[in-house]
C-alpha cells in the first residue's frame, strides 16, 4: 500500500507528468519529478515513519495512550518559530531553520523545567510540556497580531495547517539525515524502550538507568519530530493515532513499534486521519500447573561463593515518604535457602520496607547481601543481585507474555544486545512452570491480574538473582494457586544460595510457607517469629496484636504434614486453646 501510494503521488499534481515524457528526457518534467514530486513523497513517507516512531516513544515513556509528539511542546515551539521566520526572515529555508530552532527551544525549556523536580516522576515532564505548549501558543498569538493580515498572516496559518507543497529537493537533505539518525537510535534502543513501559522503580530493578535512558529516547524522538514539522508543518495526528492502530493490529508481535512507523508512513502519505478501535480477546481462565517432582531449573549462569556471614541483613533502616518516617530502626537478617515473610496491618510499612531495600525509596541504614552493600549500587549491578516483584506491574503497552519474561535477562545483556535463543528457551520454561505454558505470544494486557502476577514471577525467576523481593505476590491468586506459587519459590531457594523476602497479605499462607516471619507494627519490628519452633501461645499473642484476637491451632493433613490454622476470635473473648 505504501509503494502504491508513493507511485500514485509521483504522478499526481497540477503539472501533468507522463512516463513517456520522463523517459524521453523532457527537461521540465524531469525537474518537476526530481525536485518536487520525489522530495515531497520522500518527506511524506519518512516524516510519517518518524512521527509514528516518536508517537510510540511518547506513549511508552509517559505510559499514556493519548501522548503524542506535541506532548512536550515541540509542535507548538515549531509553530512559533515558523511564525517568527515568516515575519522577520525571508525564504523557505529560513522559515524551516526558524521552525527547527523553535522546536528545539521548546524541548530544552520543557526538559529544563522537569529537571527542577528531583523526585524523578515521569509526569513532571508532561506538566512541563503543557506549560511550554501554553507559552508557545501565547507567543504564536502575539506574532499573529503583528502580522500583515493580507500576506504574512495567511502564510502563518497555511504553515500551521501542515502541507508538503513548500518542499523541494534543495532543502531537505540535512533534515532527513538527522531524522534518519534519530530513528536509527530509537530502533537500536527498542528493547530498552520497552522496559520504560514499566513503573520507574520496576524498570530500575530490571537494570535500567531510567533517567538517562528516558532523556536519550525523548531527545531522539523530539529531534525527529522537529525535523519533520520544520519541513511540513503540523501533522500531529500521525504520531497519536498510528502507534495505537499498529498496537491494536500487532499486539501479538514484539516489534509493534516498527509497525507503528510504517503505519505513520501510510497516514502521512494519505494525508488523512486513520485509526482502529482496540480489539481484545476474552480473558482466559487462570491456571497454574507444575509437573510433580519437578524443581525450578537453574536460570542463573554462575555460582556464588559462600561465606560465614549472614546471607542478607538489614540494620538501622529508616524510611518514609515525607518528613515523618514510616519505618524506624528496622533490623533483621536472612539466611540462604530461607523464605522470610513480612506481616503487618495495612499501612504498617511492608511495601515501604521492600522499596527501601530495592533502593527505590531513599532511606537511612544499611542493607547487605553477601557482604555487598546494596546502597550506592548502579541499577544494573543491583538487578544482578536482587529480583523485585511489585504489587502490580506498571506495564501498559501491548506486548507478548514471552517478551515480558525476557525483560528479566536485561541485567545480563549489553545496551544493544538482544536475548539469545537459549534465553528464549529458558523464558518459555519459566512460563510453563508458572502455569502459562502455550501462552507465550498472548497479549500480556489481556491476562487476568493473577496471570499477570504469574508472568512477572516467571520474569523474576529467570533473572539469575540471589535475593527475591516480593510485594504480595499472592494477592490476585486464589487458594490453590497461592500455595503452589509458594512451593515454586521453595524449590527455587533450594537450588542455589538464594533467599526470598516476601510481604504477604495472607498470614495463614505465611505461617505454612515461610521459615520465619517479620511482624511490623507502628513502624518498627514487633516480633520475629519461627512457625516451626516458636510456642503457639507466643505467635498467637504477637499476631493478635496486629490482626485482632486470633487463635492458632496445629492440624495434620492427609499426608501427615503439620499445618497451622488461624481462626478469628471475637474481640475481648476469653479464649481457651483447642486442638484440631
Amino acid at each position: 500500500m505504501l509503494a502504491a501510494l508513493a507511485a500514485f503521488s509521483l504522478f499526481t499534481g497540477k503539472y501533468p507528468l507522463t512516463l513517456e515524457g520522463l523517459l524521453s528526457g523532457d527537461a521540465m518534467q524531469l525537474r518537476v519529478f526530481w525536485t518536487l514530486r520525489v522530495s515531497r513523497t520522500l518527506v511524506g513517507a519518512a516524516g510519517g515513519f518518524a512521527l509514528g516512531a516518536a508517537g510510540f516513544v511518547y506513549q511508552t515513556v509517559f505510559r499514556n495512550p493519548l501522548a503524542s509528539p506535541d506532548v512536550i511542546g515541540v509542535s507548538s515551539g515549531a509553530s512559533a518559530g515558523a511564525a517568527a521566520g515568516i515575519l522577520f526572515l525571508s525564504g523557505a529555508g529560513a522559515v524551516t531553520a526558524a521552525s527547527f530552532a523553535g522546536a528545539l527551544a521548546a524541548v530544552a525549556l520543557a526538559l529544563g523545567l522537569s529537571a527542577l523536580d528531583r523526585s524523578g516522576r515521569h509526569s513532571t515532564i508532561v506538566l512541563a510540556g503543557i506549560a511550554v505548549h501554553a507559552l508557545a501558543q501565547t507567543a504564536l498569538m502575539c506574532l499573529k497580531l503583528t502580522a500583515d493580515p493580507e500576506r504574512e498572516l495567511a502564510s502563518i496559518e497555511y504553515w500551521i495547517m501542515g502541507s508538503l507543497n513548500g518542499i523541494s529537493g534543495y532543502s531537505i537533505g540535512g533534515n532527513l539525515a538527522l531524522c534518519t539518525a534519530c530513528v536509527v537510535v530509537l530502533f537500536l534502543l527498542h528493547r530498552q524502550l520497552l522496559l520504560l513501559s514499566a513503573e520507574e522503580g520496576e524498570a530500575r530493578m530490571l537494570g535500567v538507568s531510567v533517567g538517562r535512558l528516558r532523556l536519550a529516547v525523548l531527545l531522539a524522538a523530539t529531534l525527529a519530530v522537529s525535523c519533520v514539522v520544520s519541513l511540513s508543518g503540523l501533522i500531529s495526528f500521525v504520531g497519536l493515532l498510528a502507534p495505537r492502530r499498529a498496537a491494536a493490529d500487532k499486539a501479538q508481535r514484539p516489534r509493534h513499534h516498527a509497525a507503528g512507523r510504517f503505519a505513520g508512513r501510510h497516514s502521512a502519505d494519505r494525508c488523512g486521519y486513520s485509526g482502529a478501535q482496540r480489539g481484545g480477546h476474552g480473558t482466559a481462565g487462570e491456571h497454574l500447573h507444575q509437573p510433580a517432582g519437578r524443581a525450578v531449573p537453574d536460570f542463573s549462569g554462575h555460582q556464588r561463593e559462600k561465606n560465614g556471614m549472614s546471607f542478607f541483613s538489614v540494620s538501622d533502616l529508616t524510611a518514609g515518604y515525607g518528613p515523618r518516617p514510616v519505618l524506624e530502626q528496622i533490623a533483621f537478617s536472612l539466611e540462604a535457602g530461607k523464605i522470610l515473610g513480612i506481616l503487618g496491618a495495612n499501612g504498617s510499612g511492608k511495601t515501604t520496607l521492600l522499596k527501601a531495600v530495592c533502593g527505590i525509596l531513599p532511606h537511612a541504614g544499611r542493607c547487605t547481601l553477601k557482604d555487598i552493600q546494596l546502597e550506592g549500587l548502579q541499577p544494573r549491578q543491583l538487578a544482578r543481585l536482587c529480583g523485585y516483584i511489585p504489587q502490580r506491574s506498571g506495564i501498559t503497552i501491548d506486548i507478548p507474555a514471552l517478551e515480558v519474561v525476557l525483560m528479566g535477562f536485561n541485567p545480563q545483556l549489553g545496551l544493544l544486545e538482544h536475548p539469545t535463543a537459549c534465553m528464549r528457551e529458558k523464558a518459555r520454561e519459566a512460563l510453563a512452570l508458572a502455569g502459562l505454558a502455550g501462552r507465550e505470544q498472548e497479549n500480556y494486557l489481556h491476562f487476568s491480574e493473577g496471570q499477570k502476577q504469574l508472568c512477572i514471577l516467571a520474569r523474576t525467576l529467570v533473572s539469575g538473582s540471589s535475593l527475591l523481593l516480593l510485594d504480595e505476590p499472592e494477592s490476585a491468586l486464589d487458594f490453590q494457586y497461592r500455595y503452589r506459587t509458594m512451593q515454586l519459590l521453595r524449590n527455587w531457594v533450594r537450588e542455589k544460595e538464594r533467599a526470598v523476602l516476601a510481604a504477604l497479605h495472607d498470614p495463614l499462607l505465611a505461617l505454612n510457607s515461610c521459615d520465619s516471619l517479620l511482624v511490623l507494627a507502628n513502624g518498627r519490628v514487633q516480633a520475629l517469629l519461627s512457625p516451626a519452633g516458636d510456642p503457639p501461645e507466643e505467635m498467637e499473642r504477637q499476631l493478635s496484636a496486629v490482626y485482632g484476637a486470633v487463635s492458632l491451632h496445629r492440624c495434620t493433613d492427609r499426608s501427615g504434614r503439620h499445618q497451622w490454622v488461624m481462626l478469628k476470635e471475637p474481640e475481648g473473648s476469653d479464649r481457651k486453646r483447642g486442638r484440631l
